[in-house]
């Protein structure tokens, strides 16, 4: 009978395991979280305006990001701005002097601030860099519109508009199948073909009257980092740490007066029969002030008790530290720069932050490059290759549309180590010169051009040249500006 038994004994199922993300599963733990399937220009579309207001808000009043704006500014541009070289080459390889010399000089004519790169005469290059990277950063997005024939000595100019002036209200798909999606309008393959541009800033005050104009694709650079692959429009950099900033700078303004009201030393001057003892009132409301070490003399009868916060707690400066650790990382700094806190920070700490960082603003600045000075040097060089007087024609826009452009660098964490580790790493084989010179944005053929210059200019002149070899074998240089420093 055992066989029978084992025939029809009930096989029990075990339930089975479906597989899953943690981040997917629904619990008591995490029933707030909410997230949407909604596409990245309907959420765009859903806070744009607000975003934008409330990040100019803070740019003026709050100090974290005012610091967050000038470092994008100094550390992508520099003192200089991006500079322009024209990298021309015959057909035997060697520089077009006669060519690049031209470009370079009429560019930089046209950038300066007498010759009105901008359409209201104010900006020259440097400042029109610096206020679209501002904006970009900012608002999200700047539009520049590109002139040609205006009316200055290169009949070429640029016209910067923040971003209220692209019709965001404006979301219709019209008769040639063409779609407007908050002011832009794109083709069928969402390539953006015009833009419905306010003629007026619909915030100025006086009550303006403005009408939409369509402005064609070709004539307006849309600078923005766009979030997901088919956004139409760009949104604030600083968005991640809004909340977080906007909170800190309110804690921060109630321990300030809080540690006021503390540093008074106030006290409360109390009457057996609850009688209001002060001089000054104002219907049922005591108004009372508090002055540093001033009390008054009670009458008979009275007591008194102190009044004493304690502020800032104890747990002040580590907690905004922590908070500004998160909005550093949401903006991609080190917590030491923006917060200028250069306690504690040593070598190797400073080291890897700040390199780091230097990546995040290379890339920012490759960006901005490919997406900004590219187009404008290109729409430029149409120009200038038409006007009267010019020794080239417009057959040569190809072979004339080689830019090269120069970032800003930055000096090493700790030169003397840098330089010791950078000749080691040559000497083994590790790293090239060119990778060497290219990390602080230097041409390794220009480099070894100006070498072999200097080198003759000092022969000409009689003069040894000042150099001396350092290996990685023979560090005796580097170890003795190590003792002297």
């Amino acid at each position: 009978m055992n066989w029978l038994k084992r025939i029809f004994k009930r096989t029990v199922q075990k339930p089975i395991r479906k597989r899953s993300f943690a981040g997917a599963q629904m619990s008591r733990l995490n029933a707030s979280w909410l997230a949407t399937g909604t596409s990245g220009d309907a959420e765009i579309r859903a806070g744009l305006k607000t975003l934008r207001d409330r990040a100019r808000e803070l740019s003026r009043n709050n100090s974290y990001v005012k610091k967050y704006l000038r470092m994008i500014t100094i550390n992508v541009l520099g003192a200089k701005g991006i500079t322009f070289q024209s990298k021309i080459k015959l057909n035997s390889g060697e520089s077009d002097e006669k060519v690049n010399d031209f470009l370079e000089a009429k560019w930089a004519d046209w950038g300066k601030l007498k010759n009105s790169p901008d359409v209201q005469g104010k900006l020259s290059w440097q400042d029109i860099q610096r206020q679209a990277i501002k904006t970009v950063a900012r608002d999200g997005e700047v539009f520049i519109r590109i002139v040609r024939g205006y009316e200055n000595k290169y009949r070429f100019a640029l016209q910067l508009m923040e971003s209220d002036h692209i019709n965001e209200n404006l979301n219709i798909t019209i008769p040639n199948d063409n779609e407007i999606r908050m002011g832009v309008e794109f083709d069928k393959w969402k390539k953006p073909v015009a833009y419905h541009i306010l003629t007026k800033h619909p915030g100025d005050y006086g009550g303006v009257e403005y009408r939409t104009e369509r402005v064609l694709a070709n004539d307006i650079i849309h600078l923005f980092d766009p979030d997901r692959c088919n956004d139409s429009r760009g949104f604030t950099w600083i968005h991640a740490g809004m909340a977080t900033c906007q909170m800190l700078d309110g804690y921060e303004e109630a321990e300030l007066v809080s540690a006021r009201v503390s540093a008074a030393k106030m006290g409360i001057i109390t009457t057996p029969d609850g009688q209001y003892l002060g001089d000054d009132t104002q219907g049922k409301d005591i108004i009372t002030e508090a002055e540093p070490g001033t009390f008054e003399v009670l009458p008979a009868g009275s007591g008194f008790e102190m009044f004493d916060p304690k502020h800032p707690q104890g747990n002040f400066a580590p907690f905004v530290k922590q908070m500004l650790r998160k909005m550093s990382s949401a903006w991609g700094v080190a917590y030491n720069s923006l917060a200028s806190d250069l306690e504690s920070v040593n070598y190797a700490s400073s080291r890897s932050g700040l390199l780091e960082e230097r990546d995040n603003w290379r890339s920012i600045q490759n960006w901005f490059i490919e997406n900004f000075c590219d187009i404008v040097y290109r729409e430029w060089l149409e120009i200038l290759l038409t006007l009267p007087g010019t020794p080239f024609s417009i057959r040569d826009l190809e072979r004339f549309d080689s830019a090269k452009w120069t970032a800003r660098t930055w000096d090493w964490v700790d030169p003397l180590k840098d330089q010791k580790a950078n000749i080691e790493a040559v000497t083994n084989g590790l790293a090239s010169y060119t990778d060497i010179l290219a990390e602080q944005g230097i041409d390794f053929e220009e480099h070894i051009a100006e070498l072999a210059y200097e080198k003759e200019q000092f022969a000409d002149k009689g003069l040894d040249y000042p150099s001396k070899k350092v290996t990685a074998g023979n560090p005796q240089n580097i170890e003795k500006a190590e003792e002297k420093k």
